[in-house]
């Protein structure tokens, strides 16, 4: 059968970043074509269809898609297969006659067709190949070129096939696998095979440890060597050994064919030697110091039609050493013309020779001989060693010096005056007037004289004022877990000084208005020098220590004034039943304290309408929620113009009395307000006593009557 690519086949290729997979595939009944890259569809009518095999990677270049016709499918006839992803035809090929597809039924042999359809890409290079298997063709088996294109065993259908060989030297070779486990080879014997780990690996090669590496797995001519993956993902895949470079600690094994899902490290594989007998290339071994093989003779050899192999003269001419031939031993006497000391090994012998060595005197920059003087304490033993004539001081206390002399003392025990003197139960403390450092045991305070007002024990250290260590003025310093005392010692008056103790925080107490003690600066005070002041020194210009402020001082109001004569007005208190969410009613000037007569001016009144616009708002705009009441009443915004008190919604319109509120009409209307009901533009409605009053400004509609005032 022919195989084609088509067009829209190359594109998926193309678009694709691996191999394409086929959703489908077409059985025609069309044959005897040339298939055409621009075809896409089947020529003839669909005999059968069904979903191929998922694509097998064979090598990093080939692509297998498979189909398989199983032993119940038929009767039909076809002569055109077609691959589809989806309704995309990738790829078409056509026999030169109909295949016949035969079920197995009693007394008949059906048959089982696979068809193999192969892609090799390279680059944007595609080419497509077919292998047609019927089962029921007992002499002919698939061919492979490699076992490089074996399948995984698992899935291989057939399990034989004919691998071609390597060369024209070699034979074809049956490959078979039981799909249980590894490929077999007839022409490789099963006793070479050896099993190595991997290390690492690229496309085209494996790396092993060079201890995994034998000599075996180097191949002599390609197609020796066949090497197959036996655990890991590339489980049974086979590859040539095309060469084995060995670099340090590590063997690679080079390939041929590139593999397209590489092994990982640990994956392990095994090698198989090709049998001597099926290829005519010569087998021999390469000989060695214990092994018989063949070897190739170099440039410094010669072999004679014979097979005799010998030196060249031309290269090595020398035939003999001093008459000697063989493996030649030469001695001194052997060879003429030496000096006699050359023979002998006699420095008397030995013409020219140097006057007698003098060893110089040592210096500190010359190297030579020293000598002890007899007076010192240096030594010198009978073999020359050099050492100290007495035994000084090697360690204190276990220490040694370091590699400078210095002594890097542990305790307070080896620091100055060591292994102090316990000072007695019942001693008198003036007795103690020699240098040296003394304990005290606090089981033992009671019981001392002329001892500082402590309980406590502690080190006693006595210090002389002279050069010598008694018969002079001292001071004794005693140190506590606390505290320390100390006190001297005047030889001449043969007296001491009362005991000096060292104050600390932790032995005063703490300050109070009839303690002296310690004290902490606290935020409301300074320290400067030590003097401790307070951080306000005076308040409005006051600064006696009773400081009384008056509100005068801080420019406020006094209480007294508020809400009376000659003060300042207050404002309306607020209820507990109503609190300041009604700002209206609260927070306002009392009656008594606002200005003689005041009115205020409310804002516009539209009397057609009767809606306001309240004064601070927008002059043009009435609100329709709004409206003048009889009984002087009014509904309006107590928010006034949304900024009331904190917590209430804005606008907030509420029903209130308009007491001493003024509106100006701005559009006359028949509004009906305490009885009044006739309002021209420019007459102001003001309440007065609870009732709506108008004050004419307009004279427009009024009607004048003669009568009497």
């Amino acid at each position: 059968m022919r195989v084609v690519l088509t067009t829209a086949g190359q594109a998926l290729l193309e678009a694709n970043q691996g191999p394409v997979t086929v959703d489908s595939y077409k059985l025609g009944s069309a044959f005897g074509y040339i298939p055409e890259p621009a075809d896409t569809n089947i020529h003839g009518t669909l005999i059968f269809s069904g979903v191929p095999s998922s694509p097998l990677l064979v090598n990093a270049n080939v692509v297998k898609y498979s189909i398989f016709l199983d032993y119940n499918l038929g009767p039909f006839n076809f002569g055109e297969v077609g691959l589809f992803v989806g309704t995309t035809l990738f790829a078409l090929a056509t026999g030169d006659e109909l295949i016949p597809k035969i079920p197995i039924s009693s007394g008949a042999t059906g048959n089982a067709i696979r068809i193999d359809e192969y892609l090799s890409v390279v680059e944007t290079n595609y080419e497509m190949w077919l292998d047609l298997i019927p089962s029921n063709n007992e002499f002919q088996m698939a061919i492979l070129a490699s076992p490089d294109q074996l399948p995984p065993s698992a899935t291989a259908v057939p399990n034989a096939y004919i691998i071609s060989g390597a060369s024209a030297q070699q034979s074809a070779f049956e490959a078979y696998t039981d799909r249980n486990g590894l490929w077999n080879f007839d022409a490789y014997q099963y006793a070479n095979q050896a099993v190595a780990t991997i290390v690492s690996s690229t496309a085209q090669s494996v790396t092993i440890n060079l201890s995994d590496y034998l000599d075996s797995f180097s191949p002599a001519y390609f197609g020796q060597i066949i090497l197959q993956f036996n655990t890991g993902a590339l489980y049974s895949i086979c590859r040539y050994v095309l060469s084995v470079v060995k670099s340090g600690s590590t063997a690679t094994l080079n390939f041929q064919s590139p593999i397209m899902q590489q092994p990982v490290a640990g994956d392990t594989f095994v090698i198989f030697g090709r049998q001597a007998l099926s290829t005519t290339i010569p087998n021999i071994p390469i000989a060695s110091h214990t092994q018989l093989g063949a070897v190739v003779i170099g440039d410094t050899l010669t072999v004679d039609i014979t097979g005799l192999i010998d030196v060249d003269p031309t290269a090595f001419p020398v035939v003999s050493v001093n008459g000697k031939t063989g493996a030649v031993d030469l001695t001194a006497t052997d060879i003429t013309g030496l000096a006699t000391v050359a023979i002998t090994g006699q420095y008397s012998d030995l013409i020219g020779a140097p006057p007698a060595f003098t060893l110089p005197i040592a210096t500190t920059t010359v190297l030579g001989g020293v000598k002890a003087p007899a007076d010192s304490n240096i030594t010198i033993a009978g073999d020359g060693t050099i050492d100290l004539g007495f035994s000084p001081v090697k360690s204190v206390n276990s220490v040694t010096p370091d590699a400078n002399g210095n002594v890097a003392l542990p305790s307070i025990s080896t620091i100055g005056l060591v292994d102090p003197t316990q000072v007695a139960s019942g001693t008198d403390m003036n007795t103690l007037q020699t240098a040296g450092l003394f304990f005290i045991l606090d089981a033992d305070v009671a019981s001392l004289t002329n001892y500082p007002a402590t309980t406590d024990g502690g080190t006693l250290d006595i210090e002389p004022l002279t050069t010598t260590a008694s018969g002079g003025d001292v001071i004794q310093r005693l140190m506590t877990s606390t505290t320390q005392f100390f006190r001297r010692y005047n030889s001449a008056g043969a007296s001491w000084s009362i005991w000096v103790q060292m104050t600390t925080s932790g032995t005063l107490p703490i300050t109070s208005t009839t303690q002296l003690g310690v004290m902490q600066v606290g935020a409301g005070l300074s320290v400067t020098n030590g003097t401790v002041s307070t951080v306000i020194q005076s308040i409005n210009g006051k600064s006696d220590q009773a400081t009384v402020l008056t509100a005068s001082d801080v420019g406020a109001v006094p209480v007294s004034e508020v809400g009376e004569p000659g003060g300042v007005a207050s404002l309306t208190p607020v209820a507990v039943s109503n609190p300041p969410t009604d700002p209206y009613n609260y927070g306002r000037l009392r009656f008594y304290q606002n200005t003689l007569g005041s009115w205020w001016n409310a804002g516009l009144w539209d009397a057609s309408t009767n809606h306001v616009s309240q004064t601070g708002g927008n002059p043009s705009i009435f609100d329709t929620n709004t409206a003048l009441l009889d009984s002087g009443m009014q509904t309006i915004d107590i928010s006034y113009n949304s900024s009331g008190a904190p917590g209430t919604v804005f606008p907030d319109y509420q029903t209130v009395s308009a007491e001493g509120m003024v509106y100006r009409c701005t559009n006359a209307g028949t509004t009906s307000l305490d009885g009044t009901a006739q309002w021209d533009v420019d007459d102001l409605a003001v309440v007065v006593a609870g009732k709506w009053i108008k004050i004419a400004v307009n004279f427009t509609n009024f009607v004048f009557s003669a009568g009497t005032i």
